[in-house]
């Protein structure tokens, strides 16, 4: 008798509900090539231990599926699991159907105000692709904006429709960073609640481990 299929815990949007196809990414991302390892039942994978494999893996997942030609982070800043963070936006893109009758709203005119948005520009670069949504990203990090704008300028589907601002008072959230006259559809947020840079280096270490485990995120489709 076989045995049932496990359902996937990704999102049915999700690009990667039945894993990754390592070769096609290899294909997209060469340098991806170095960091692929065979599984213990003999599939292509990575070390998601690895902080070099894994950003090697995020530029590979953006480039094939996103279309993103330049993509990189500074030294000791968070790389985000593309599969989690789709998740994400995916079930946020839900919560703006169950408003608008059923139908996820899609184009530039859909604001979103991305608290946090960090060095990688995640949300907004699979916000864009994905449903077209026009993005404001803020952050207290003047050095994790500088990398968010080297991102947003050397990717062009994200320059004329994405704003990113500092915000000088970190006790603020949106003071400082909305304007008056401004509304936005969407707030989405991130925060890392970590001690410290090694606690979350950590959880962000066990939350692609957990991936690759949980989905055999290594097997090609």
């Amino acid at each position: 008798m076989n045995s049932p299929q496990r359902k996937s815990p990704m999102h049915e949007r999700n690009l990667y509900r039945d894993g990754y196809d390592m070769a096609k990414l290899a294909a997209s991302f060469p340098e991806l090539q170095a960091h692929l390892i065979v599984s213990q039942v003999g599939t292509s994978t990575i070390d998601f231990s690895d902080i070099h494999a894994v950003t090697a893996l995020n530029q590979a997942l953006l480039a094939s599926d996103y279309g993103v030609s330049e993509w990189s982070l500074p030294e000791g800043y968070l790389c985000p699991p593309v599969p989690g963070r789709a998740d994400y936006l995916h079930y946020t893109a839900d919560l703006l159907a169950s408003h608008n009758s059923g139908y996820i709203p899609n184009g530039v005119g859909i604001q979103v105000l991305d608290v946090g948005v960090g060095a990688s520009a995640i949300y907004p670069i699979i916000g864009r692709k994905t449903y077209n949504w026009s993005f404001v990203g803020c952050d207290v990090d003047a050095e994790a904006l500088q990398s968010a704008r080297h991102i947003v300028d050397q990717n062009p589907f994200l320059t004329e429709h994405v704003q990113l601002r500092l915000q000088k008072n970190p006790t603020h959230f949106f003071k400082g960073i909305v304007g008056g006259e401004e509304a936005f559809d969407l707030v989405v947020c991130n925060p890392p609640f970590y001690a410290d840079e090694a606690e979350a280096q950590e959880a962000s270490a066990r939350k692609w481990k957990n991936l690759g485990k949980s989905k055999d995120m290594g097997s090609t489709r």
